[in-house]
């Protein structure tokens, strides 16, 4: 404006007149912590994960993963940090849930190594009104430190899946299934007609072994079902072995259905289904959960 210092835009034009060829080795641009700062407001609002494709625009890989990292550090912080509020976090639990059973195992560094958590409401509702059917599986993080999530789940009433307790764990190992399974057992006891259902991995059996030798550990129908598609290529044996677990009740019933496996011809399969864990002896109590 004249006489002052200020000034207006009179015209704009959109066009963008500069190519690439202005650009050069050390051209100035946008840094990671810059788009990082950017863009967590974003995801805070949207409440959803960031995907590197969804922030990628001709950009660098490199960039864009440095750019996820940073906005998920300034939303939830650094990982290190998140593990020394451990204890605290317990604390709140226990705070908010009474009865809730937590423990917390460190190494001989001091250093984090597994966790344990089981909600008061939930060891209630498997001793009053929850089937006696366990099964326990584990699942492995993908964050910067790793480990693996351990969880003992059952059936209730209405068919759905009921959460007994979960922890987290350095590996699926020995070691880890062994400490889940003795912090379990403090939680829940050795409950009678109880069986505990799983993917009999290695490391389970010799867990099982430690803390509860005397509750059947039976395999898991879908397991089995996978383990016999892949060992033997078969899929009228998948079809005929799924139809069999698929309502059975009675060992006569599924004698039946593996007399029809024997009437394939193929001897070999019949022997490796019995031989995986009694399989007869367990369908009639637990067949139900095996699929």
């Amino acid at each position: 404006m004249e006489g002052g210092n200020y000034w207006t835009v009179q015209k704009f034009k959109e066009d963008y007149s500069c190519t690439i060829d202005d650009l050069h080795n050390c051209h100035r641009q946008a840094s990671a912590w810059l788009a990082g700062e950017i863009l967590s407001p974003k995801l805070v609002v949207s409440d959803r994960s960031l995907k590197p494709n969804e922030i990628m625009d001709d950009k660098q890989v490199t960039k864009t993963l440095r750019v996820k990292g940073l906005v998920e550090q300034n939303i939830f912080g650094l990982p290190d940090l998140s593990y020394q509020l451990l204890h605290a976090y317990c604390h709140e639990l226990k705070r908010a849930n009474h009865g809730i059973v937590t423990t917390i195992k460190k190494d001989a560094d001091k250093k984090f190594e597994y966790l344990f958590i089981a909600f008061n409401a939930s060891l209630v509702g498997f001793q009053t009104a929850i089937s006696l059917a366990i099964c326990i599986d584990a699942t492995h993080l993908k964050g910067r430190f790793g480990g693996v999530i351990f969880i003992a789940a059952c059936e209730d009433a209405n068919n759905q899946v009921f959460p007994l307790a979960y922890g987290w764990g350095d590996a699926e190992c020995e070691d880890s299934w062994t400490w889940f399974l003795k912090e379990l057992k403090k939680a829940i006891g050795c409950p009678t007609n109880c069986i505990i259902i799983s993917d009999r991995s290695p490391a389970i059996k010799v867990a099982m072994t430690k803390e509860y030798p005397e509750i059947p550990d039976d395999l898991c129908g879908f397991h089995m079902n996978m383990n016999l598609k892949n060992k033997f290529k078969s899929h009228v044996l998948y079809n005929l072995f799924h139809d069999s677990f698929k309502g059975t009740s009675t060992n006569r019933v599924l004698g039946k259905d593996l007399q029809r496996i024997i009437g394939l011809q193929e001897v070999t399969h019949y022997k490796y289904i019995i031989h995986s864990r009694q399989l007869q002896s367990s369908a009639s109590s637990s067949s139900q959960y095996l699929l």
